[in-house]
């Protein structure tokens, strides 16, 4: 019957006995049957190759040998089996390869039909070969700055395809630099349709001084194209520097104020790809009592353009009124070489509440090419540390209003201030209604905004 079976045997020498074992699978006889199958749709460029893995997989019986052939050959496409058979194992399957190659072919789609015989059964599977028009291949190529060390470097030259039939770029260096020798790792590569191909480029040279912009060249023998990246022969030194810091928000509480200050740092020179953090020290200031300073957001940044980090500390109520300096000093580590940097910024303590008052709408009126109109902005003192206040406007829309002001600030102390200014829209504005929107701010905290309607008739009359 079938079945697997432990075979034992054993051998006897006088009293010395041996045995081994071993396990015999009995299968069922009958006619050999098989299933064949193919890894899919297949697309190919005139003149370039492409492979279908064909499958022979087991179905019944004593396992045979499988021949493989097609039914019919497109005009201009060479096709080849390898192997041309193969034998599955019971239950299990065996496979070949046919690679095609679209020599003369013309563009169109065709219909392959493989057939895999054995004895007299024979199965088949299709799929459809896609023959695509060849075009010259267009590239771009890109690589990473990258520095000398120990008397080499490597960089990794990406080729991406743009547009044409992939086809094998072969690579070049056009630039010279003294004592230095260049290898390409491997001499070509060919890029596809949404993936990019690489080599590695290896540089050796003894160069202690100077920075090289080398030029690559990539070429396909119809088209050419360039990519650059800069050599340095040693490692640049890290630096960077503060951009800004801002009073970003102020809170009433109890005791006092929560202040929140926006710093922004970016590096000015970095190693490639090497970006050392930036840590925040706690800030010191010249206020009477001090500051309480509770935390920064992040405890350091680390950023290859910018990084940012807010700064919270506290001011007590008692604090005498006026214009102190905060201090913000940070630092990176660069190998064993620590750099600091320092901003500092005023703050005007406590900070001044202000409100500004609406304008009201506005009738816009036709004066020779421009539609005009004036207005008022009126800005009360509530409480704290009076100052200027500065006028701005924030466009609305894609032909926004222009705003002129007549004096860009006003200081209102401890009652108000005001400031004329003027609308204008262009001529060809259509009518209809739309929104303006003006501000005010103090020099170091707070913006306060206002919006109104200036509205453009359907009928006016030129003055």
């Amino acid at each position: 019957k079938e079945g697997r079976y432990l075979i034992t045997v054993e051998a006897r020498a006088w009293k010395i006995k041996k045995t081994t074992s071993f396990y015999l699978t009995v299968i069922p006889g009958g006619e050999f049957d098989f299933s064949l199958t193919n890894d899919g749709n297949k697309t190919v460029y005139q003149g370039e190759k492409v492979i279908s893995n064909i499958q022979v997989i087991h179905k019944s019986g004593y396992p045979e040998t499988v021949n493989f052939r097609l039914t019919y050959k497109p005009i201009g496409l060479e096709y080849n089996f390898n192997p041309l058979s193969c034998k599955p194992s019971y239950g299990g399957l065996c496979n070949t390869q046919l690679s095609f190659e679209a020599l003369d072919i013309k563009v169109g789609n065709y219909t392959i039909t493989v057939v895999g015989s054995s004895g007299g059964i024979t199965r088949i599977t299709k799929f459809t070969l896609t023959v695509i028009k060849r075009s010259p291949l267009d590239f771009s190529l890109t690589a990473d700055d990258v520095y000398l060390k120990d008397g080499s470097a490597r960089v990794i030259i990406i080729a991406r395809h743009m547009s044409g039939t992939p086809t094998d770029i072969y690579f070049s260096v056009n630039t010279v630099v003294p004592n230095a020798y260049f290898s390409f790792s491997p001499k070509s590569c060919r890029p596809q349709p949404g993936n990019d191909c690489t080599v590695t480029l290896t540089i050796t040279s003894n160069i202690t001084e100077g920075d090289y912009l080398i030029e690559v060249s990539g070429s396909t023998g119809e088209k050419t194209r360039k990519g650059y990246f800069t050599l340095y022969a040693k490692r640049p030194d890290f630096d960077f520097e503060f951009v800004h810091a801002d009073v970003e928000r102020t809170s009433k509480t109890e005791n006092g104020w929560m202040i929140d200050v926006r710093i922004v740092a970016r590096p000015i020179t970095a190693p490639i790809n090497e970006y050392p953090a930036i840590v925040f020290l706690p800030p010191t200031s010249n206020f009477p009592k001090g500051i309480k300073f509770i935390s920064y957001s992040n405890p350091s940044c680390r950023g290859t353009s910018w990084c940012s980090n807010t700064l919270k500390f506290f001011v007590p109520a008692e604090t005498p009124e006026g214009v102190y300096e905060v201090k913000i000093t940070a630092y990176a580590i660069d190998y064993n070489k620590t750099i600091y940097r320092s901003i500092s910024l005023e703050v005007g303590f406590p900070p001044l509440i202000f409100k500004v008052s609406n304008p009201g709408d506005k009738v816009m009126t036709k004066v020779g090419d421009q539609w005009y109109a004036s207005g008022i902005i009126r800005v009360d003192y509530v409480s704290g540390l009076p100052m200027p206040v500065y006028f701005y406007d924030i466009p609305l829309q894609p032909i926004p209003a222009v705003i002129n002001f007549k004096t860009k600030s006003c200081n209102p102390g401890r009652t108000f201030c005001t400031a004329d200014f003027s609308i204008t829209y262009p001529a060809d504005k259509p009518p209809g209604t739309y929104r303006v929107l003006i501000c005010a701010r103090d020099s170091i905290y707070n913006s306060v905004c206002q919006s109104f309607n200036a509205t453009i008739p359907h009928f006016s009359y030129d003055y």
